[in-house]
């Protein structure tokens, strides 16, 4: 795998950080730039060295995506994931930290065989790693290498990250990957009278209660579709609502206008 020149300059700043004296560093970079790339080149740099890794993350699909990027660096994981056979000999672990905390309650870790004497512990969306779950595996490598990678190195909750990471390293802006015609250019329309003032901020984000009652009505609903007419027509469109009362609102109001359209929640 041949890395870009920033991709390689993130792997160089994330060493020089170490060397520096900062065993927990936090690795932002852009969705869209390939940090799953640069981890990988991480990986395999200090597997080079004889080093044992353990990555961990919250879903399982980001763990196959992983193993499928490892595997063409050459490296065979291991795969620590309910429903998945592990081999815990292999020195580099991929797991969702979700079985990993299960089963370190198994028994004590000095008898525990998936308890993973890592020298390096990478944490994928590493936003998270301030939650319970992922702290009380932190500290079980307080004295290791730690290293995060986020493309949002914020937290609704306003939750610090340096309770967990003592330095950033910041691999690339949105604006240079686009000018570089690694990310697509965007264009942005913007309404000019939104008054947001009168709404609360709770936990880093506006009310959603209050989003609702401002914004789930008639007019402001068919004005949505009347802009998509002027600035999207024809073209596959997804639209972030309040919450699930006002998407399906939404939906009816192109669905009133004979445009195809679908709700979809969680």
């Amino acid at each position: 795998m041949k890395l870009r020149e920033y991709q390689m300059t993130a792997v160089s700043q994330v060493r020089e950080a170490i060397i520096s004296g900062n065993k927990h560093i936090c690795m932002v970079s852009p969705t869209g730039s390939g940090k799953s790339l640069i981890i990988a080149e991480i990986i395999s740099l200090a597997h080079q060295k004889g080093k044992v890794i353990l990555w961990l993350v919250h879903r399982r699909n980001l763990v196959t995506q992983m193993q499928t990027t490892l595997r063409q660096f050459g490296i065979e994981p291991g795969i620590i994931m309910s429903g998945v056979e592990s081999d815990t000999s292999q020195p580099i672990q991929l797991g969702t930290y979700q079985t990993y905390q299960r089963r370190l309650k198994l028994e004590d870790l000095d008898t525990n065989a998936f308890f993973i004497k890592a020298d390096v512990l990478i944490i994928d969306e590493c936003h998270r790693s301030v939650s319970k779950g992922y702290l009380d595996i932190v500290d079980l490598y307080r004295e290791k290498i730690v290293i995060g990678c986020t493309a949002t190195a914020m937290r609704a909750d306003s939750r610090p990250l340096g309770s967990v990471y003592d330095t950033i390293v910041d691999v690339a802006s949105v604006k240079y990957l686009t000018d570089q015609g690694f990310l697509a250019p965007v264009r942005y329309f913007v309404p000019t009278d939104v008054d947001l003032g009168q709404i609360k901020v709770v936990r880093g984000d506006y009310d959603t209660k209050q989003l609702d009652e401002k914004f789930n009505k008639k007019k402001i609903v068919g004005d949505i579709v009347e802009n998509w007419l002027r600035v999207a027509e024809n073209r596959q469109t997804i639209i972030f609502c309040i919450n699930v009362k006002h998407s399906r609102a939404v939906c009816d109001a192109f669905l009133r206008h004979g445009i195809a359209a679908e709700h979809l929640d969680a």
